[in-house]
């Protein structure tokens, strides 16, 4: 399993800081949270735009690298990694809005 830990208002929304997440070996970071979303729903509009897409204001980082710099949601996230998930500074929604 893949723990995601949660940050800022993602913890508020889950109302969890970590999720443990059934990854495959060779899961990808968009694996993950495509699993994360449909273990916990609530997320869906925290995480994913309208379209499904990763939303522009949550950075994401597998083992401290910001996955930006690896291979984006394509990088590889093996079932001992860890993914944070952070909304970005200044970036936040309004809970129930």
């Amino acid at each position: 399993m893949a723990t995601v830990q949660l940050n800022g208002t993602l913890r508020g929304a889950a109302g969890l800081k970590v999720v443990q997440v059934d990854a495959a070996s060779d899961a990808t970071v968009a694996d993950i949270i495509e699993r994360l979303v449909v273990q916990l729903p609530v997320l869906t509009p925290e995480v994913l735009n309208d379209d499904g897409k990763l939303r522009s204001n949550i950075a994401i980082f597998r083992n401290g690298r910001n996955i930006r710099l690896l291979d984006n949601l394509q990088t590889p996230v093996t079932p001992d990694q860890t993914l944070d998930l952070f909304p970005k500074i200044g970036a936040y929604r309004v809970f129930g809005a």
